[in-house]
């Protein structure tokens, strides 16, 4: 296998686990996750300077309980994902996984920022902008502050209407 990479070029970086990966299941559906890395994800490893050029987005909604993040890297759109509350439940869908987490009511925010780090952790990008506000002008905020709206008892999107 390595001749075979090595005949398509020298500079070719191969990213290989060191054991068995277990599967992993998604609590909701029973269904296996797939463990390929997915086309954007092979981008940012053979990119040349990933840690000077990559832009994460992240929105935050000021009036419902949503927001949405988007990876960039040199004016290419990698990734995107959006998050909102979903009655008790926070339900994440990005381009290649949704999950539906339910939530402790008073720890709504925490899980939030659980989830918008491990994004962030996954894409490592050299640069994190934050808005809130009007979507079309943005305000930059310094860091993730959550809007009250988050914590509001059951409120969020009806399943129904978050497909």
């Amino acid at each position: 296998m390595l001749e075979e990479v090595n005949w398509l070029g020298k500079e070719i970086k191969i990213v290989l686990p060191d054991k068995p990966l277990e599967i992993e299941y998604c609590p909701t559906c029973q269904k296996a996750y797939s463990s390929i890395l997915d086309e954007n994800m092979s981008k940012k490893i053979n990119s040349e300077n990933w840690d000077k050029e990559s832009i994460a987005s992240i929105y935050v909604n000021p009036t419902s309980p949503s927001l949405a993040i988007t990876i960039f890297y040199r004016g290419e759109q990698l990734y995107t994902g959006h998050l909102h509350k979903c009655v008790d439940s926070l339900h994440y869908v990005s381009d290649n996984y949704e999950e539906r987490v339910k939530i402790p009511k008073r720890a709504v925010r925490t899980e939030v920022t659980r989830l918008v780090s491990k994004v962030l952790e996954d894409w490592q990008p050299a640069h994190k902008f934050i808005g809130t506000g009007d979507p079309d002008s943005p305000e930059i905020i310094e860091k993730l502050k959550l809007p009250k709206v988050w914590e509001n008892g059951k409120s969020g999107m009806k399943p129904s209407s978050c497909l």
